[in-house]
């Protein structure tokens, strides 16, 4: 099969597990602690889930999981793949995607080194089995090196609960609040402390329950302003001044809310004085003040408001304690609260005390287990329950001074956010909980809370191994801006799209026709000192060429004066059709043979092996007192070798080679392995030549070398193989005239895809399609829409071209009114290589010829010439083929009617 090269897929991934890379493209390895965002979602029996995914790879909840040493292998794979490719595009450019380049080797450095460190912690390191424990313990204790780092964090710690029925297998060591537990220390329950206070008063017996009388929000204002206000009646003589305190008792609690709320002005933006309400809200000096109160809320307030409001996770809906469980769940809710304050006032070097401690002990527990239970009875709101007892204790607690309302507020949308998160949980033992908005040692990345690999390393082996280019790496990640890693590597994706936008703008700047700025663009440099051009592609590099108004871009080039002489003839090698022609016939001829794009077989690999074969060969025969009397031969037969190598690592060294020199040195390599294979088996021997076995094998390596899919070559050389490969295309399609006009289109034009299309086409489609490839590039394939192409593309182009020229003879009035309309409503049916001064003056003389109906004969009267394309494409396929005669051919003037 004939196909184009493909533009680079590169593979490199945009994410990858574990691997977090910052914008000075250091690679940071996150070791996992466990699942979650800002609180842990695996705990007790789970809490090892995630490091033995990291270390020995996992399945968990049906999915399979490969260890971050396999995600780094993988990922090495990957980035040598890429860079194979980019240094093969050393072809196209010896600038190619240098600033890309260098930053994937920069990284496949690091990624290596990873690999290198998991490697030396697990066989070298691993004296106290702290590692393989984790692989092979179905409750492993977690890490010495892992609890150092949550001991010495400050934006991350564990904290212990008391529920009544625990789970003994908890992992964490020393958490930062901690509840005494049952059976922790004995075999015996606990009689007091404050999950028993807790318990036993939230739910004295079974036949006691406890009633939950939890208000709205819009009925605790109600409720709270009833009670502030003194007045029985807004009436005369002061209404306005009973109004007014009334509304500002409101707007005091409303600001609570939200502070942008207001009483003031109503939804239809009136003020909300005594007549707005009397007259819409049907109020009067009768009205009750629970009636005002509404009828205010109702003007001023959208319900959605109330909507919106988020409740507290002690009010769930539930009406009662009635059962065990049910006390247990609002207990938990209680020492959870706490947790959170201990760990916002740990983090925030408010306190270094364990709360836990405190609040086990009389009067507290108890004391705190009533107040709950007032105020679940009551309804009120049990967050500024405890944060009023802790405010009057701060002193004991560490605290320097009462948590301010801020903090209270803080502190309350944390435990929201996060108990909301755990509720489900199967175990309300212990949790770890962390902090990413402030700077520390751990980190959400990818769902998960993490800390740096080489921040465990260098705990878990004393810092007695060095870390090579990797050192640094730790305090860069810590110093970052966030602790909230991006899932997505912005560095690897940015790389991508530079690529992208580079192709967006040059595909503008033709669209736009400035050659000028599209050069400067070309041209412009990174801070690295890169050209632009070095991410030109295949296909970018077909869009410039191909483009009709590539002459005026050609012209701008060689005139500029501002375009260092050597960048001049780089960009003139690269853009030119002729070598653009020349690459391309040499890349589509070798895929006939095989799926390696030409420019990534490894030519080195090739030199070493022709060398090798003949070394081989020459010290078996040191060995052999008698050489024979084929030995002269032989030598000429390994200097050969010895030859086609040499002029192999010679072509190496030339930092611009193209894909027909890369194509002719393949073919020659494999015609002097023939050559030497058919001599030799000519030959009388009595024994098998050793020399022979030895071309033989690397005949072999070099089909892999090269991914031969055929090793049956036509010719080798390479203005005949591509002569012969282009003639077995063309012949696929039947219509001789058709095949003409394909046979004088670009080389992207002659794969198998394009020609299926051009078989699909009489000659008139076949004249119509070849004059719109002639301005403009477009690559012809399986998804390319012929009734698209030919209806609505090809009539738009061809307008789009004539109606300039048209609209530049009116502009100098050369043509009359009359045939500037009739023209223009042929301008989409006519090629433009005919629509020009010449046929346009020529047609002016018979106006009446100009209609539809008389377009053939009017193209048939016409000065067509051959396209500039089609020339060129000729003049190159001689140049490579070494063909002089001229073919024999239609116009494709002469085609449409």
């Amino acid at each position: 099969m004939i196909k184009m090269a493909d533009v680079i897929k590169f593979k490199e991934p945009e994410r990858c597990d574990y691997l977090y890379i910052d914008e000075n493209n250091k690679v940071h390895l996150l070791m996992p602690i466990v699942g979650g965002d800002e609180i842990g979602l695996d705990n007790t029996c789970q809490t090892a889930v995630e490091l033995r995914s990291f270390f020995y790879g996992n399945t968990h909840h049906g999915e399979a999981r490969h260890s971050a040493e396999q995600q780094l292998a993988d990922y090495k794979k990957q980035l040598e793949e890429d860079i194979q490719a980019i240094n093969s595009q050393k072809g196209i450019s010896r600038y190619a995607y240098t600033d890309l380049l260098k930053e994937k080797k920069e990284r496949l450095k690091q990624i290596e080194k990873y690999i290198e460190l998991i490697k030396v912690l697990k066989e070298e390191y691993d004296h106290s089995g702290e590692i393989i424990t984790i692989k092979n313990n179905i409750i492993p204790p977690l890490p010495s090196g892992l609890n150092q780092i949550i001991q010495s964090s400050e934006n991350a710690g564990a904290v212990r609960l008391c529920p009544d029925r625990p789970d003994l297998a908890t992992s964490f060591k020393n958490p930062l609040f901690r509840l005494n537990r049952h059976y922790e220390n004995s075999d015996h329950k606990l009689t007091e402390g404050l999950g028993v206070r807790l318990g036993s008063t939230l739910l004295p017996d079974s036949q006691t329950p406890t009633p939950i009388n939890r208000k709205s929000p819009k009925e605790k204002i109600v409720e709270t302003v009833l009670a502030k206000f003194k007045s029985e009646k807004i009436a005369e003589p002061d209404r306005e001044e009973k109004l007014k305190e009334l509304k500002t008792l409101l707007q005091e609690e409303l600001v609570k809310i939200d502070s942008n709320l207001s009483v003031d002005i109503s939804h239809d933006e009136k003020e909300t004085n005594y007549g707005y309400l009397e007259m819409m809200m049907g109020m009067d000096e009768d009205s009750s003040i629970q009636e005002w109160i509404d009828s205010i809320l109702t003007a001023t307030v959208d319900s959605s408001v109330w909507d919106t409001q988020s409740s507290s996770p002690f009010y769930d809906g539930a009406k009662e304690i009635k059962h065990k469980e049910d006390a247990d769940k609002m207990s938990i809710r209680v020492q959870y609260l706490l947790a959170e304050i201990n760990f916002y006032c740990k983090t925030n070097k408010l306190s270094e005390a364990n709360f836990g401690e405190f609040f086990d002990k009389e009067p507290h527990a108890t004391e705190i287990a009533k107040k709950v239970k007032e105020g679940l009875v009551n309804g009120d709101d049990i967050e500024p329950i405890i944060y009023n007892y802790i405010n009057s204790k701060h002193a004991e607690l560490g605290l320097k001074s009462p948590l301010t309302t801020k903090q209270q507020q803080e502190i309350a949308d944390k435990f929201a956010q996060h108990y909301n998160t755990i509720k489900a949980s199967p175990h309300f033992d212990e949790f770890f909980i962390a902090d990413p908005d402030k700077k520390g040692n751990i980190f959400t990345h990818q769902g998960r809370l993490s800390c740096h690999f080489l921040d465990f390393f260098a705990r878990q082996t004393n810092a007695k191994h060095l870390l090579g280019e990797l050192e640094g790496h730790v305090e860069a990640l810590q110093e970052g801006t966030t602790n909230r890693l991006n899932h997505k590597n912005e560095i690897v994706a940015e790389g991508y799209e530079k690529i992208e936008k580079f192709k967006q703008e040059v595909v503008r700047l033709l669209a736009e026709n400035k050659p000028k700025e599209l050069l400067d663009y070309l041209t412009a440099t990174s801070p690295t000192g890169v050209p632009n051009y070095s991410l030109l592609s295949l296909e970018t590099q077909n869009y410039i060429s191909y483009n009709r108004n590539w002459p005026a871009i050609e012209r701008e080039l060689q005139k500029s004066e501002n375009i260092q002489p050597n960048i001049k003839q780089d960009l003139l090698r690269l853009l030119s059709r002729d070598n653009v022609q020349h690459d391309n016939l040499s890349a589509i001829t070798w895929s006939k043979y095989s799926s390696k794009p030409l420019l990534e077989v490894e030519l080195s690999k090739i030199a070493e092996g022709l060398n090798a074969t003949a070394d081989i060969y020459e010290e078996k025969r040191k060995q052999q007192w008698y050489k024979g009397s084929r030995n002269d031969a032989r030598e000429d037969q390994c200097a050969e070798l010895k030859k086609v190598a040499k002029e192999i690592n010679t072509l190496l060294d030339n930092p611009s080679l193209s894909k027909g020199e890369v194509l002719n040195t393949l073919l020659k390599s494999i015609e002097t392995l023939d050559k030497i294979d058919d001599e030799i088996s000519s030959e009388f021997n009595l024994f098998q030549s050793t020399l022979r076995k030895e071309v033989r094998l690397f005949r072999e390596q070099l089909k892999d070398i090269c991914q031969l899919d055929n090793y049956a070559f036509k010719s080798t050389k390479l203005g005949e193989i591509i002569s012969l490969e282009m003639e077995e295309q063309f012949q696929k399609i039947k219509d001789p005239t058709v095949q003409q006009i394909v046979r004088d289109l670009p080389s992207h034009c002659h794969n198998d895809e394009a020609i299926e299309f051009f078989k699909t086409l009489n000659p008139e489609e076949a004249a119509k399609v070849a004059s719109y490839l002639s301005l403009e590039y477009r690559e012809i394939n399986k998804s390319t829409d012929k009734k698209t192409l030919l209806e609505q593309d090809i009539p738009n182009l061809f307008k789009e071209v004539n109606m300039q020229l048209l609209s530049k003879l009116k502009e100098d009035s050369v043509l009359a009114e009359g045939v500037y309309e009739k023209l223009a409503q042929l301008a989409d049916k006519i090629p433009p290589e005919h629509f020009t001064r010449n046929n346009i003056r020529k047609w002016s003389a018979n106006p009446e010829k100009l209609e539809e109906s008389k377009l053939s004969n009017l193209l048939k009267s016409s000065d067509g010439s051959i396209t500039e394309m089609a020339r060129k494409y000729r003049e190159t396929v001689k140049d490579m083929t070494g063909r002089s005669e001229e073919p024999p051919r239609e116009t494709v003037k002469s085609n449409i009617t």
